[in-house]
């Protein structure tokens, strides 16, 4: 016996037909089969994750052809006729099933069309609405790196302040443009910026900072907070930032928020950078000075 499955009408499942489009098929398919049955699409991606939560990998039409061997057994049931379709001898019936597609490119269709009671609880739901920007390890600096760029960046500022000496005031802008090298942001709390902080660095506490954060990716509540905290910085501080094209190395206690940081502003066209380790490491390869210690 063969049972041909095909779509609800308006109710589509990604690669059957419905029942107008075989007619127009001209392919002798009335004499090749002996059933006809129609399943809804939600019936057919049910079946389809049932059948993945079991160990077949199947798209949702795989679905949609068992939901019709299933209601094609039992309207044989129903009527009393199930017993025409076993073998003699053993009494079992043997039923095949086509399995003609994978789910993947269908993932939307699942949560679009199956009841939440289908799907497993979805944990820490704080996290869908923030931190999904790039991340690459191409944007965290070695502490080597960090400090060569600092020594580079105090150099062109000598550099300036001798060319402020040599020249008129019409030119300096251009020349401040051409000197100025990293600037290094500093988002640790004030107290400890001015206690020790890294020379020519820029005090930008983050409110939610803290050094007491020890596992910022492990914590959904505090990295929604640090997230949320670094978005209305960068706000708020754009000029403080500007220009994008010059390099800004974020600093942190433990790198880990500067990281956050770094993405934030590659998404919004800057060139960020983040330092292994952060400030405490960053510390042990270039002098560090106390508020008022010569800073300009």
């Amino acid at each position: 016996m063969v049972s041909s499955v095909c779509n609800v009408f308006g109710d589509p499942t990604p690669g059957p037909r419905h029942f107008p489009g075989f007619e127009s098929s001209t392919f002798p398919w009335r004499e090749t089969i002996d059933d006809f049955e129609e399943v809804p699409s939600v019936a057919s991606y049910g079946m389809s994750m049932q059948l993945c939560r079991e160990g077949i990998v199947a798209g949702p039409s795989s679905g949609e052809g068992l939901c019709g061997l299933i209601q094609y057994l039992e309207k044989m049931r129903t009527s009393g006729r199930l017993s025409e379709l076993a073998d003699p001898e053993t009494g079992e019936i043997s039923c095949v099933f086509i399995c003609c597609d994978l789910p993947y490119q269908y993932l939307d269709g699942y949560f679009d069309r199956l009841p939440e009671s289908q799907f497993p609880p979805i944990l820490n739901q704080i996290l869908l609405g923030c931190d999904q920007d790039k991340y690459s390890e191409s944007w965290i600096l070695s502490t080597r790196q960090a400090a060569r760029m600092l020594s580079c960046s105090h150099q062109r500022k000598q550099r300036l302040r001798e060319c402020k000496r040599r020249s008129n005031q019409s030119r300096m802008a251009d020349v401040r443009q051409r000197t100025l090298g990293t600037r290094f942001l500093d988002l640790r709390q004030r107290e400890d910026f001015e206690t020790e902080h890294i020379p020519q660095s820029m005090s930008s506490p983050l409110q939610s900072l803290t050094p007491a954060i020890r596992d910022l990716f492990g914590d959904p509540d505090t990295l929604h907070m640090i997230w949320t905290g670094l978005q209305t910085k960068f706000i708020k501080g754009e000029k403080e930032l500007s220009p994008k094209k010059l390099p800004i190395v974020i600093l942190c206690y433990d790198g880990d928020t500067s990281q956050m940081a770094t993405s934030i502003l590659r998404a919004k066209g800057y060139t960020a950078f983040s330092v292994c380790g952060g400030f405490c490491a960053l510390k042990r390869f270039t002098p560090t000075r106390k508020l008022g210690d010569g800073d300009e």
